[in-house]
């Protein structure tokens, strides 16, 4: 039951175009939760990736990079990454809240996400936004699975 409805609230970096980008890495950032989130991490950067290389994009995943680290460190390890492997940006997906509902049998969810793209030459954010995702769906799985379908549709209209 696909009925994701998305919002796309303000953006800084009006000028940015994800399309103009030729190498992208993706990080599904659930660092606000205690909870392991790998799954849905997965998830979420399978789906944008999947969604990315249909528009000619390449992209790696940050689950897939050995010791990835959080470009907000400074690690010198995560630019020599990034520069070795030709990444001109980082698309940095944060979600700071996350509510769900069950009601007969559906569950509802409430999601939003903070979407930061870093330049990897300039160190830079070049473009932030939120996004609010309201998805009804059968179970959990099935809700944020939609929801990342939605999400990825609207990162390339950025």
């Amino acid at each position: 039951m696909a009925c994701a409805s998305t919002k796309i609230g303000s953006a800084k970096g009006s000028d940015f175009h994800l399309s103009k980008y030729n190498n992208v890495l993706i990080f599904g950032n659930f660092d606000n939760y205690k909870k392991d989130n790998t799954l849905y991490r997965d998830m979420l950067e399978s789906e944008v990736e999947r969604r990315l290389s249909l528009n000619k994009i390449k992209t790696y995943k940050s689950l897939e990079v050995p010791n990835f680290i959080d470009f907000k460190s400074g690690n010198f390890e995560f630019y020599d990454f990034l520069n070795n492997n030709d990444v001109e940006l980082l698309l940095d997906i944060a979600i700071p809240s996350c509510s769900a509902s069950f009601d007969r049998k559906l569950v509802k969810m409430k999601t939003k996400f903070d979407i930061t793209a870093f330049d990897a030459k300039s160190k830079k954010n070049l473009f932030e936004c939120s996004a609010v995702i309201t998805e009804k769906g059968a179970d959990l799985s099935d809700c944020m699975n939609n929801t990342f379908k939605s999400l990825s549709k609207k990162l390339l209209r950025i």
